[in-house]
């Protein structure tokens, strides 16, 4: 009976396989070509530059999207032989998956050796990932403005004087208001990075030891909200083994900071719901932190659980603790803010377009859906995929906003929909990084819904497919990971080719006028690169090119050697040139 049903399965996978390369043949194209025409703005694939970019021939786009298809076609195929022979493997994922609860039990036997020793690892494998793959190098203008900032923190200040012939050093994220100039992004992370740089610390030192606390928190949030200390284990070794979370971790971006900062938050609410007033403060001022990191994210995360615990019980001492640990942050908020932007209540990216324009854009109601459908993708292709799929069939049985598990999955689904209207696909990101601030919470409820209390064998079937398929896209993702180092690693030494070929010069005292964008996938932009620290003292000046009025700051700067950088697309490398006589 088993092999003409399997028969049958494969038979259907054929058809529906023939159906969708029909599909996009009457269709992709088509698709792209409208894409290019608009100039940019294929959204899901990435395969068209942003509008501003130079654009390639359209017939290099669509062997690119034949590609990107021809991957997606083999990937779901794969998939569904790999369920159609989950019922010949169900006895070796039982095995398997019972090995894996041992040791998740062995771990809650030993919570310190466990923690302790997980979190080096993690420490280690982001550090390792940070001077490996990205070099150390901020491999985004955000990554660059938050560093900009902390360094500005450190110098006692709030914002910097421009240069006197400042557009030639206009930085992406980077604004001059009122005589000031300054990061537009919330000051929490720099706050942290500047106090870690105060007692020592390398810059690059900072997500890795936050990625290694938020191993422990997942640990401790999940333990409480499962009642399991196995499943609780397990949860911290799935965070930890995703691309997603050590590419991230190994980064400059404030992400893994507010992640844990969220986490933390929770956890420390769940002992406040317990009387405890300490643990209200903490909670007060984990979450303030948050949101001077962050601003929004980190609302709609603790949203449902707030919830959940004002039903438990509507007013309680302890929520009076809880203001008051919030009010430090907050207030040096307002206090940022007035400085920046003339206004306490006046975020200080508040008024400028660029930013403003992001919410509530024109079509939002459809974008929204292609936005979304976009980073949920992306966060399949950086994570398992099937661990999408366990934390939708585990948030179903969590109930959300009734149990405090439900609570704690439904923190990932409210930031999923509160970015609903914000048009931004993210730029330079591993994986959909304005969803990372929730992921802890989708990994403790997926943990729960493959490693939950319920035996293997007294599982339904559609739970021990679940298993299965979280077992093989693990596999998969392990592959799938080494391809994305890889193309990382490459995407870095492209934006590296401009330093490099400075210190080949051997120049002492230069400015360098940054001509083209620099990299071939997803190139950066010449305002990516004029990062010339808070006091433009370096020894190199990196500056925009202004055509003819570029000899007005040759003028400025009669001391330094001139040089013109340019990136060669079709050649992969850039040349740096001596600038022309005066």
């Amino acid at each position: 009976m088993k092999k003409p049903r399997t028969g049958r399965w494969l038979a259907l996978i054929v058809v529906v396989a023939a159906g969708l390369q029909a599909l996009y043949w009457w269709g992709g194209h088509r698709f792209v070509t409208h894409a290019y025409a608009r100039g940019g703005g294929n959204i899901l694939f990435n395969l068209i530059p942003a509008p501003g970019m130079p654009l390639r021939p359209l017939q290099e786009y669509l062997d690119r999207a034949d590609g990107v298809w021809r991957t997606f076609q083999l990937a779901w195929m794969l998939v569904a032989v790999v369920l159609v022979a989950a019922p010949a493997l169900d006895r070796a994922t039982g095995r398997l998956h019972a090995r894996c609860l041992r040791f998740g039990r062995a771990c809650a036997e030993h919570p310190r050796a466990f923690l302790t020793g997980g979190a080096l690892v993690v420490a280690l494998v982001t550090a390792t990932v940070g001077w490996l793959v990205l070099e150390h190098f901020p491999n985004s203008g955000d990554e660059y403005c938050y560093l900009y900032q902390a360094n500005t923190l450190l110098a006692g200040r709030l914002s910097n004087p421009p240069h006197p012939l400042q557009p030639f050093f206009e930085t992406s994220h980077i604004i001059e208001r009122g005589g000031r100039l300054f990061s537009v992004f919330p000051p929490g992370w720099p706050l942290m990075l500047a106090a870690g740089m105060r007692v020592g610390l390398p810059p690059w030192t900072l997500n890795p030891l936050l990625s290694a606390a938020m191993f422990v928190l997942v640990f401790w949030l999940a333990r409480r909200v499962t009642g399991d200390g196995a499943t609780a284990a397990l949860a911290s070794v799935m965070l930890a083994t995703t691309n997603y979370f050590l590419m991230t971790g190994a980064s400059y971006f404030s992400h893994t900071a507010c992640a844990a900062l969220v986490v933390g938050a929770m956890i420390a609410m769940l002992r406040m719901a317990e009387g405890r007033a300490w643990s209200a403060a903490a909670a007060g001022l984990l979450a303030g932190l948050a949101v001077i990191t962050r601003y929004y994210t980190p609302v709609l995360c603790l949203l449902p659980l707030t919830i959940v615990l004002l039903r438990e019980r509507p007013w309680r001492t302890e929520y009076l603790w809880a203001i008051a640990g919030a009010l430090p942050p907050i207030v040096f908020m307002l206090v940022y803010n007035h400085a920046l932007s003339g206004n306490a209540l006046v975020l200080s990216k508040g008024g400028v377009e660029q930013y403003d324009d992001l919410w509530f854009a024109t079509g939002f109601w459809r974008r929204g859906a292609e936005f979304m459908g976009a980073h949920l993708f992306d966060l399949m292709l950086w994570t398992p995929p099937a661990l999408v799929i366990a934390y939708l069939a585990g948030v179903r049985r969590a109930a959300p906003f009734k149990s405090r598990l439900g609570a704690v999955g439904a923190g990932f689904a409210c930031l999923v929909l509160g970015l609903y209207p914000y048009m931004n696909r993210g730029g330079n990101q591993y994986g959909p990084r304005f969803y990372f601030d929730g992921f802890p919470l989708l990994v403790t409820v997926a943990a729960a819904a493959v490693f939950g209390a319920i035996r293997y064998e007294d599982r339904s079937r559609a739970s021990r497919r679940l298993v299965y398929l979280y077992f093989a896209s693990v596999v998969a993702h392990v592959a799938i990971a080494a391809m994305q180092f890889q193309m990382t690693h490459a995407q870095v030494d492209e934006r590296l080719d401009l330093e490099r070929r400075v210190a080949a010069s051997s120049t002492s005292r230069a400015l360098v006028f940054v001509e083209t964008p620099i990299g071939l996938e997803r190139a950066m932009f010449p305002d990516d690169f004029t990062r010339n620290g808070i006091d433009f003292s370096a020894t190199v000046l990196y500056a925009l090119d202004r055509g003819t009025s570029n000899q007005q700051l040759r003028d400025y700067y009669p001391d330094r050697e001139c040089y013109r950088y340019r990136f060669d697309v079709d050649a992969r490398t850039g040349s740096l040139m001596p600038c022309a006589p005066r």
